[in-house]
């Protein structure tokens, strides 16, 4: 039921961690149409073009969750690209980076063409 759920169109499969109080860049390019990726809150609206590499740099100040869409009709089903942006502290940013590293890295790939699995480890280093 849509009255249920209000924030149905701006819920996103994956977000995007970001830390706080540190300078940013964000490099952007599509593969198939042209995107316009925007987050209002934070004055971001990057344009992806296929075959282009572009870069925005930015500074985020405050902690909190941010929305955001594809702001131009560029694609089928484009209406409904949302956007999430997470801004963590960058202790918090570095525990988080951890995390997902060790995820990553703990995982057993199987080649597909030689149906080997490989297990692959992260070396410990420690943020100073």
């Amino acid at each position: 039921n849509i009255t249920k759920d209000p924030l149905r169109l701006l819920r996103a499969s994956n977000a995007l961690v970001l830390p706080t109080r540190s300078n940013i860049r964000l490099m952007g390019c599509s593969d198939d149409v042209t995107h316009s990726w925007a987050v209002p809150a934070l004055g971001i609206k990057m344009d992806c073009v296929p075959g282009r590499l572009f870069f925005f740099y930015t500074n985020i100040i405050r902690e909190g969750i941010y929305f955001g869409q594809c702001s131009e009709l560029c694609g089928w089903n484009h209406y409904n690209m949302p956007i999430v942006l997470y801004a963590l502290p960058i202790e918090h940013f570095i525990t988080w980076w951890e995390i997902e590293l060790h995820a990553l890295f703990s995982k057993k790939i199987i080649n597909k063409y030689t149906s080997k699995t490989t297990h692959y480890k992260l070396i410990n280093y420690k943020y100073k």
